[in-house]
């Protein structure tokens, strides 16, 4: 809820890198900082759509007034789902014996975006079951 564009969205980034070293040390994976920036910004790209949005929802505190209201109630429900899906795909990453080496973000788009549309509250038009990852 920082009220200046895309600093907001770097603490986000800072956040979520964070949390994938908490989830590598549940699972004992060894964590790379740097690794773990680049896997966070290839996840990113992997939910353009989204990530567009939360860019978006910062861009628009900009506009006085408007945009600073719409941007701080935007951002955060975003921001908070993205973290959301990319703790849960680590964890069944890691789950499965994966490591930060051999993480593919592509082959979790499916995955990242349903988990997205569910912590948003939307329901998703594919099937409701949860399969693996391809």
């Amino acid at each position: 809820m920082l009220p200046i564009p895309f600093v907001d969205l770097a603490a986000v980034a800072a956040l979520q890198i964070q949390m994938l070293r908490l989830i590598s040390r549940i699972y004992d994976v060894p964590f790379s900082e740097n690794r773990g920036k680049a896997l966070i910004a290839g996840i990113a790209g992997t939910i353009i759509p989204v990530s567009t949005g939360v860019g978006m929802a910062s861009m628009v505190k900009s506009i006085p007034i408007a945009g600073t209201a719409v941007g701080a109630l935007v951002t955060p429900a975003l921001a908070v789902a993205a973290t959301y899906a990319i703790g849960k795909v680590f964890i069944q990453h890691f789950a499965s014996g994966g490591t930060l080496l051999d993480f593919e973000p592509p082959n979790y788009r499916e995955f990242l975006s349903r988990e997205m549309q569910s912590h948003l509250g939307r329901s998703s038009k594919t099937t409701p079951a949860r399969s693996e990852p391809t």
